[in-house]
């Protein structure tokens, strides 16, 4: 996982996730979780819809999937580069792909490990 970041930092209230994750139990796993420790969590199941919730829900948190059916992490990641800076959420980038190319890839989008 590493994390790219922005403008809104989680202090110690609990802030909103938003969860990119084509996987729906995955999705319900990681939303159940944060929802029990008191963050208000938000689910998109694909690229597009990820990117209509961060303007609509404006979440302090994104927790991103790479690989997504119609709009990928990669270009999630590169559209939310239109959105001012203190608009954007920390990134917790989740992938199966690990390899130097894909790390290579996150650190030229923003994305640091953490």
């Amino acid at each position: 996982m590493a994390t790219a970041g922005c403008g809104h930092m989680l202090s110690t209230k609990k802030g909103r996730v938003l969860i990119v994750e084509d996987e729906s139990d995955l999705a319900w796993l990681e939303q159940f979780n944060l929802e029990t420790e008191g963050y208000s969590v938000q689910v998109a199941l694909e690229g597009r819809s990820g990117l209509d919730a961060i303007t609509s829900f404006d979440p302090d948190v994104l927790v991103l999937d790479v690989m997504l059916p119609q709009l990928d992490g990669w270009s999630v990641l590169s559209q939310m580069e239109e959105l001012p800076e203190d608009r954007r959420p920390v990134v917790i980038l989740v992938s199966a792909l690990s390899g130097p190319e894909e790390q290579a890839k996150a650190r030229q989008m923003g994305v640091s490990e953490g």
